[in-house]
């Protein structure tokens, strides 16, 4: 399929850089193992360091009961900082004489040659001004590592030192010195927080004890006493009692209504009797079944007897009278139903009137009852004010009734010299370097092949690989009137002048540059060429009409277009008729099932040019052109568009070069001289495969004209 011009560039050149990886791996491969042994060099320079690590528990003791209390996060990360306190250190350093140690003191000789190496080169000296503490402390606090265990109350203390005995005593006696400060510190009686909110309590009661009395007696002066197990205003539960009432008689009357409004419809309409309010009347079945017993009877006689009979007319009378009975009792039913309807609206209106009145009764205590809401208000603030007050008063008590009640913690494991060091780990970090140094190798000429390496299209050749294919091609078996020498050219970039092929290229038959071109394709429909002469003056109509029939007669569906503003060579030398062809296609005159025809003795369709366009920029639109050759491209492996010079050059520019290969015919030169590359069309072309047809012989001879057939067969 053809390539777009502005997008090829983007296509990577797999090849070239799988080329650049392969030339640039022994290089990279050395560096990585320089770098590898560098670093394990250097780590073997370093000081050793071993870690200890001691595990504390946070336990609250009551002497009393014996039990352990539950701490939360926050009380267990208290304790952490704790640990880190400038207080332990200076015990510590006394203890362990850090001051004296080369490696908590590092205005001592160094210990090892790689420190040793940095203050000789100015790195790792001490600070001026800085004291020995100061020294001791920085260090100290880089070798403690305290941490709280997740969702648990236990501390993890890990201490790091050179000494894998004396990491481990230093974790352990840290841990027994905070223990140790925690033992000593005892909760003290609050005597005096008791003392100091003795008077308080005593003066919320006796507040609280008036605000309870002054509701009591507004309540009842106003006769608003709290009812029901929520103990709402009377006003209030009357009201919600006569809404409540208000539902069901409301619910009742519509129900009443539409019982009696349904059994009258049915009534006027004659089928009462299927009510279910008049069947439950006790005299209509009976009278039903009577009814069902003469007309039975009115049947049976009819059989044998004259309507004018007397016995057929008595029966008829009976009949007649006892559904006049069954009409009056079912007008009974209805006007109960009716009667009911209205004494429902009644309780309803009752209920309504009712609750008007609690309504107008409790805008009339609605002051009173907001200032007994606000006297309620008042004692509850004054309940929640004791209630408060006589928490922290019985605490305070509680805390001088237990003065032995402490916090501390328990050592659950202890620290013990661990062999193995933490850093430095040359085995690990030396390959590690080494890989590292080969990946960033890799990456870095990935990356500058990318920017400044070659390029190609998308089938992953290069210019040189084309040219060594072009030079061992076979001819095919089918002989082909037209000769020609073919060479194959790299396409040059824009910033770059066109190169020439190389002037041992072998000649080739028309046959030869399909095969060719068949070989090169990678099965993918829509394979587009471009057939032109290299100038105006040479038409190269032969060569198009020779490589399409020679890549149909290949085993692949094949359209010749020709794609001439105006009159054309290529209708002529095939004989074909004059009538729509591209023109009309692409001005909308005409579809493909009216153009396509087929090449005399080839399985390959031509398209003709058609009639000369009025306005040619039409047929060189973008747009529409690449319209039709999209079309093409999903129905024909090989798409050969033929065009005199100036109209190939106008498609070429007007489609931005979408063409997968540029064939240009030049006249036979004299004395043999090669063709110099000079782009196509007159345009410095990148990432297409231009092939230069040199004229051996003079064109063959003008074919049969085409035979017309259907579309659907054409692509069969």
């Amino acid at each position: 399929m053809a390539k777009d011009n502005a997008n090829a560039a983007d296509d990577i050149d797999l090849g070239s850089l799988a080329g650049a990886l392969r030339r640039s791996l022994p290089k990279t491969l050395l560096v990585a193992l320089i770098a590898g042994a560098g670093t394990t060099g250097v780590m073997m320079t370093m000081l050793p360091k071993y870690a200890s690590q001691a595990v504390l528990q946070v336990v609250s003791t009551d002497p009393n009961t014996m039990s352990t209390e539950k701490y939360d996060p926050a009380a267990v990360a208290t304790h952490v900082t704790a640990l880190k306190s400038t207080d332990l250190m200076q015990r510590m350093s006394k203890e362990f004489r850090l001051a004296e140690n080369p490696e908590f003191n590092n205005a001592l000789p160094a210990p090892d040659l790689f420190t040793r190496v940095l203050r000789t080169i100015g790195l790792d000296k001490p600070k001026s001004g800085q004291s020995d503490e100061d020294r001791v402390l920085q260090a100290y606090f880089g070798s403690l590592k305290v941490g709280q265990g997740r969702e648990t109350r236990a501390i993890n203390l890990e201490f790091t030192s050179s000494d894998p005995a004396f990491s481990a005593n230093a974790a352990n006696r840290l841990a027994e010195l905070y223990k140790e400060s925690l033992t000593a510190r005892t909760l003290e009686t609050n005597d005096e927080e008791a003392k100091r909110l003795e008077p308080q309590v005593k003066r919320v009661r006796e507040e609280l004890a008036a605000a309870e009395s002054q509701v009591a007696k507004f309540r009842a002066d106003s006769d608003q006493f709290n009812v029901g197990i929520q103990a709402a205003p009377q006003a209030a539960q009357i009201l919600g009692e006569l809404t409540a009432e208000l539902t069901k008689v409301s619910t009742a009357r519509l129900e009443a209504e539409s019982r009696a409004r349904t059994a009258r419809e049915q009534m006027n309409a004659g089928t009462a009797e299927a009510n279910p309010d008049v069947q439950k009347s006790q005299l209509i079945p009976r009278l039903s079944e009577q009814r069902v017993r003469l007309e039975r009877q009115v049947s049976e006689l009819a059989a044998t007897l004259m309507p004018a009979h007397p016995r057929m007319r008595q029966v008829q009378g009976d009949l007649a009278a006892l559904n006049r009975q069954i009409k009056d009792e079912t007008r009974k039913v209805v006007d109960g139903l009716e009667r009911d309807a209205k004494i429902a609206k009644e309780r309803e209106d009752g209920v309504v009137k009712r609750i008007d009145a609690a309504k107008r009764m409790s805008v009339t205590k609605a002051p009173q009852e907001a200032q007994l809401k606000a006297l309620e208000e008042a004692a509850k603030n004054k309940r929640a004010e004791l209630e408060r007050i006589e928490k922290a008063f019985n605490e305070a008590l509680s805390k001088g009734n237990a003065p032995s009640a402490r916090v501390g913690v328990e050592i659950i494991q202890r620290a013990i010299a661990n062999p193995e060091k933490v850093f430095p780990k040359p085995a690990f970090f030396g390959p590690l370097m080494a890989l590292a140094t080969l990946m960033i190798g890799l990456a870095w000429t990935v990356t500058r092949e990318i920017v400044s390496g070659p390029r190609g299209s998308s089938g992953g050749s290069s210019g040189n690989d084309r040219i060594k294919l072009q030079s061992t091609e076979p001819a095919m078996s089918e002989p082909q009137p037209v000769a020609a020498s073919a060479r194959l050219t790299a396409a040059p970039t824009l910033d770059m002048p066109a190169v020439t092929a190389a002037d041992t290229a072998q000649p080739l038959t028309v046959a030869s540059a399909a095969k060719m071109l068949l070989d090169r394709t990678d099965g993918q429909p829509g394979f587009r060429m471009l057939v032109s002469g290299d100038s105006m003056v040479v038409d190269a109509a032969a060569e198009a009409v020779s490589i399409a029939k020679a890549l149909s007669a290949g085993g692949k569906q094949v359209a010749l277009v020709d794609w001439s503003a105006g009159a054309s060579t290529l209708a002529d030398l095939v004989g074909g008729t004059r009538g729509p062809g591209i023109t009309e296609l692409i001005q909308g005159d005409a579809s493909f099932e009216d153009v396509i025809q087929r090449l005399a003795d080839s399985e390959a369709n031509f398209i003709p040019a058609g009639e000369p366009a009025t306005d040619t920029a039409v047929l060189f639109d973008a747009d529409r052109a690449n319209l039709v050759l999209d079309a093409l491209d999903e129905a024909y492996d090989f798409i050969v568009v033929y065009g005199a010079y100036d109209a190939a050059r106008n498609l070429f520019q007007a489609v931005q070069g979408r063409f997968d290969t540029g064939i240009s015919v030049s006249e036979a030169r004299r004395g043999g001289v090669p063709i110099a590359a000079k782009g196509f069309l007159g345009f410095d072309v990148a990432d297409m495969e231009i092939v230069r047809l040199e004229r051996a012989t003079p064109p063959p001879p003008r074919r049969s004209g085409p035979v017309r057939k259907p579309v659907a067969e054409a692509h069969a």
